[in-house]
């Protein structure tokens, strides 16, 4: 697939777009896909969600809602911190309560031309467990999210094929579609993803995870009303992964945010990724 390249692009792509989307719109109301691939093509839009990257690293706090599929539902917090090392995105998820979980810890580190590496911590029985690329896809901490889901989230998205579909109307914004189909080698249980990027601020607003029938298994969601402006980046503080086939549903809302802060790079490590390293001070957004 064509990855994200977190090298600095040019700022004002993200307002070409939507003005050239404008502009069409109001004198092509009929745009075919064809027309409007003239326009962009995967690697545009790819580039322009890299501007919403931070440069060097993140750290977030987040409510996670779980719902299974008897209805019944469960809260956990979790502590988010992110790092850009040469190109690669490296993730550590730690849950911070409730007391029965806290300390669990998961470490992702994206590795280029390589499977990535992913680690969990289970303080309850003081060891970490490798996680091969074959469970890449399995519920982390017994949500509707994956693994792989997190880097998503983030912009990355599993080794694949990227195309552009069209620029279409969805849920009421402006959207650039993107069909993600995975390499032969991935461990994925889907047959492609259809990706739906905000045009105005690059931001992931919807994916749903297609069979080979074309019909979602899966569905993630942002909602429009948390889309947040953090200087020149856009991100959406609330997301919600649905499972149709098992009706349930995870939602995570981000109540705190600090990019380019300072982190501990113990946290990115093997050995060290639980041993719970906190930023400096980080300033609420």
């Amino acid at each position: 697939m064509q990855r994200i390249n977190y090298s600095p692009f040019l700022k004002t792509l993200r307002q070409a777009a939507y003005a050239g989307l404008l502009i069409t719109a109001a004198s092509l109301p009929g745009m075919s896909q064809a027309a409007s691939s003239k326009l962009f093509d995967a690697q545009d839009v790819l580039n322009c969600m890299a501007l919403n990257a931070p440069d060097r690293n993140f750290s977030q706090l987040a409510d996670i809602q779980v719902r299974d599929t008897s209805g019944k539902q469960r809260s956990m917090q979790a502590r988010i911190l992110g790092l850009q090392k040469t190109g690669n995105l490296l993730l550590n998820i730690r849950l911070t309560s409730p007391g029965n979980v806290a300390g669990t810890a998961v470490l992702v580190r994206e590795r280029m031309k390589q499977v990535d590496d992913i680690r969990l911590y289970l303080p309850a029985l003081g060891r970490t467990r490798y996680i091969s690329d074959a469970m890449s896809s399995t519920k982390l901490f017994d949500t509707d999210f994956s693994y792989a889901d997190f880097k998503q989230l983030y912009g990355s998205f599993s080794q694949g094929r990227a195309e552009y579909v069209n620029i279409q109307k969805w849920q009421g914004r402006n959207v650039h579609a993107l069909r993600i189909l995975p390499n032969e080698t991935n461990n994925q249980p889907y047959a492609s993803l259809l990706a739906r990027i905000d045009t105005d601020s690059c931001v992931i607003m919807g994916i749903d995870f297609l069979d080979s029938e074309n019909e979602p298994q899966r569905q993630l969601r942002a909602d429009p009303k948390s889309l947040t402006a953090i200087g020149d980046r856009h991100l959406a503080k609330s997301y919600t992964m649905s499972d149709l086939l098992k009706g349930s549903s995870t939602t995570i809302l981000i109540k705190q945010v600090d990019i380019d802060t300072k982190v501990p790079l113990e946290a990115f490590e093997p050995d060290t990724f639980f041993a719970n390293p906190e930023p400096e001070s980080p300033p609420a957004y």
